[in-house]
């Protein structure tokens, strides 16, 4: 089973990619659901949809929590959920600089750190695939 931290088309067509040969079911914890439903039919795999706020750790937290408990756990996270606040550095709001590593840094901490110790615990799953795709 897969967890994906994510709301970029580009990543879905890549892990579609991937189902096609490995069969995975699909847990993703961000937008994109029609495409992504799609993938997943189109493969023979079970996808779910959930939402969590990366940028609110404490929700994000939960959600994410929630989501290994009624799966029973992920054998791949695939962490891409990330903002971005163009501009010069010394112009950028602390505001700004804040939300850009609480969504970009810290969800992945979370979710790697959640997924994580269930994987070691049950001495399975094996990935976590960090990417940054701008469009």
């Amino acid at each position: 089973m897969i967890l994906i931290v994510d709301d970029e088309i580009r990543m879905r067509r890549l892990v579609g990619d991937f189902l096609k040969t490995e069969g995975y079911e699909i847990i993703e914890a961000q937008d994109g659901k029609e495409e992504l439903e799609k993938i997943a039919t189109d493969n023979g795999v079970t996808f779910k949809e959930i939402y969590a706020d990366a940028g609110n750790a404490e929700q994000f937290s939960e959600v994410i929590k929630a989501a290994l408990a009624e799966s029973g756990g992920f054998d791949i996270l695939v962490n891409n959920a990330g903002i971005t606040r163009d501009g010069l550095s010394f112009r950028m709001k602390m505001q700004d600089w804040d939300d850009v590593i609480r969504v970009n840094l810290t969800s992945a901490f979370i979710a790697c750190q959640i997924v994580s110790s269930d994987m070691i615990k049950k001495r399975t799953g094996c990935e976590h695939v960090y990417l940054s795709i701008l469009t």
